[in-house]
């Protein structure tokens, strides 16, 4: 895997949807560590209204090729959030997602309805 020495766009991303700068390396080289094929895993992202977008979800395909599995799921609100007015993402647009991410990932699945 390529070793990434900047910030992706990606880890930008996700520095504003948890609203706390941080060092991605640490993050980047754990995806990249993954997708060695040493340990089993599995790439997960949690689709929420505002966060995630058809694109957004297509780079996260570009960044982990092949990588699987790697399931996308809506956001359902539990009623015990730290930070309220978030949304899930309606299924007519979470198969539009899966079809982005498909382009790059290939057997990428949604979980949960």
């Amino acid at each position: 895997a390529e070793k990434r020495t900047t910030p992706s766009v990606l880890m930008k991303r996700y520095e504003k949807a948890v609203r706390f700068p941080f060092g991605s390396a640490p993050i980047e080289e754990s995806m990249d560590y993954l997708m060695e094929g040493r340990v089993p895993f599995e790439f997960r992202t949690t689709l929420v209204r505002g966060l995630h977008t058809v694109d957004s979800v297509r780079e996260m395909g570009a960044r982990v090729p092949g990588s699987e599995p790697f399931f996308l799921q809506s956001f359902k609100d539990s009623g015990d959030l730290i930070r309220s007015g978030m949304e899930g993402i309606p299924p007519s647009e979470t198969r539009l997602m899966l079809n982005a991410l498909r382009e790059h990932v290939p057997n990428a699945q949604i979980r949960g309805d």
